[in-house]
Protein backbone atom coordinates (compact mmCIF):
# COMPACT_ATOMS: atom_id res chain seq x y z
CA UNK A 1 0.00 0.00 0.00
CA UNK A 2 0.92 3.28 -0.73
CA UNK A 3 0.67 7.00 0.86
CA UNK A 4 0.19 9.58 -0.68
CA UNK A 5 -1.39 13.17 0.47
CA UNK A 6 -0.97 16.21 2.45
CA UNK A 7 0.59 17.15 5.97
CA UNK A 8 -3.09 17.76 6.96
CA UNK A 9 -4.66 14.56 5.37
CA UNK A 10 -3.09 11.48 4.23
CA UNK A 11 -4.85 9.17 1.08
CA UNK A 12 -4.17 5.35 0.93
CA UNK A 13 -4.93 3.94 -2.31
CA UNK A 14 -3.85 0.70 -4.09
CA UNK A 15 -1.69 0.76 -7.20
CA UNK A 16 -3.93 -2.21 -8.21
CA UNK A 17 -7.05 -1.05 -8.35
CA UNK A 18 -5.73 1.99 -9.45
CA UNK A 19 -4.62 -0.29 -12.59
CA UNK A 20 -8.51 -2.36 -12.96
CA UNK A 21 -10.23 1.00 -12.81
CA UNK A 22 -8.08 2.12 -15.92
CA UNK A 23 -8.82 -1.51 -17.85
CA UNK A 24 -12.29 -1.03 -17.30
CA UNK A 25 -12.58 2.76 -18.60
CA UNK A 26 -9.80 1.83 -21.66
CA UNK A 27 -12.46 -1.14 -22.25
CA UNK A 28 -15.61 1.34 -22.03
CA UNK A 29 -13.73 3.69 -24.45
CA UNK A 30 -13.25 0.95 -26.65
CA UNK A 31 -16.73 -0.13 -26.90
CA UNK A 32 -18.03 3.15 -27.48
CA UNK A 33 -15.79 4.01 -30.52
CA UNK A 34 -16.84 0.11 -32.10
CA UNK A 35 -20.69 1.67 -31.16
CA UNK A 36 -20.00 4.78 -33.15
CA UNK A 37 -17.97 2.84 -35.79
CA UNK A 38 -20.90 0.49 -36.62
CA UNK A 39 -23.34 3.04 -36.54
CA UNK A 40 -21.52 4.94 -39.09
CA UNK A 41 -21.14 1.65 -41.31
CA UNK A 42 -24.60 1.02 -41.13
CA UNK A 43 -25.85 4.78 -42.11
CA UNK A 44 -27.09 4.82 -45.69
CA UNK A 45 -25.48 8.07 -47.57
CA UNK A 46 -28.09 10.98 -47.67
CA UNK A 47 -27.82 11.42 -51.17
CA UNK A 48 -30.99 12.13 -53.73
CA UNK A 49 -31.13 10.18 -56.62
CA UNK A 50 -30.76 12.54 -59.45
CA UNK A 51 -30.87 11.58 -63.08
CA UNK A 52 -27.91 11.64 -64.64
CA UNK A 53 -26.43 14.80 -66.97
CA UNK A 54 -29.22 16.85 -65.02
CA UNK A 55 -28.21 19.71 -63.96
CA UNK A 56 -28.78 21.06 -60.12
CA UNK A 57 -28.87 24.14 -60.60
CA UNK A 58 -31.31 24.17 -63.52
CA UNK A 59 -33.31 21.96 -62.05
CA UNK A 60 -34.07 23.88 -59.24
CA UNK A 61 -34.65 26.54 -61.57
CA UNK A 62 -37.32 24.99 -63.61
CA UNK A 63 -38.96 23.99 -60.41
CA UNK A 64 -39.23 27.45 -59.20
CA UNK A 65 -40.50 29.01 -62.55
CA UNK A 66 -43.33 26.69 -62.59
CA UNK A 67 -44.28 27.49 -58.78
CA UNK A 68 -44.27 31.04 -59.05
CA UNK A 69 -46.39 31.19 -62.61
CA UNK A 70 -48.58 28.93 -60.29
CA UNK A 71 -48.56 31.60 -57.46
CA UNK A 72 -48.79 34.54 -59.52
CA UNK A 73 -52.07 33.07 -61.21
CA UNK A 74 -54.97 35.14 -59.34
CA UNK A 75 -57.92 33.40 -60.74
CA UNK A 76 -56.99 30.18 -59.37
CA UNK A 77 -58.33 28.83 -56.03
CA UNK A 78 -56.65 27.23 -53.35
CA UNK A 79 -57.28 23.56 -53.95
CA UNK A 80 -56.61 24.13 -57.37
CA UNK A 81 -53.24 25.94 -56.83
CA UNK A 82 -52.47 22.98 -54.36
CA UNK A 83 -53.14 20.42 -56.82
CA UNK A 84 -50.68 22.55 -59.45
CA UNK A 85 -47.79 22.31 -56.85
CA UNK A 86 -48.46 18.90 -55.50
CA UNK A 87 -48.21 17.81 -59.91
CA UNK A 88 -45.11 20.14 -60.12
CA UNK A 89 -43.62 17.96 -56.97
CA UNK A 90 -44.64 14.46 -58.71
CA UNK A 91 -42.48 15.48 -62.14
CA UNK A 92 -39.31 15.79 -59.71
CA UNK A 93 -39.42 12.83 -57.43
CA UNK A 94 -35.65 13.50 -56.57
CA UNK A 95 -36.00 16.47 -54.81
CA UNK A 96 -37.37 16.51 -51.59
CA UNK A 97 -40.87 17.52 -51.23
CA UNK A 98 -42.56 18.18 -47.60
CA UNK A 99 -46.02 18.42 -48.96
CA UNK A 100 -48.52 17.02 -46.57
CA UNK A 101 -50.40 14.02 -47.41
CA UNK A 102 -54.06 14.15 -48.14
Amino acid sequence: MVTAGTASRRVAYSRDSAGWRGLVLYAALLGAAALVLAMLYAAKPARADIPQGADPMTTVKAVMDQAIAVFKDRQISGTDRQKKLRTIAEQYPYLHWSLPME
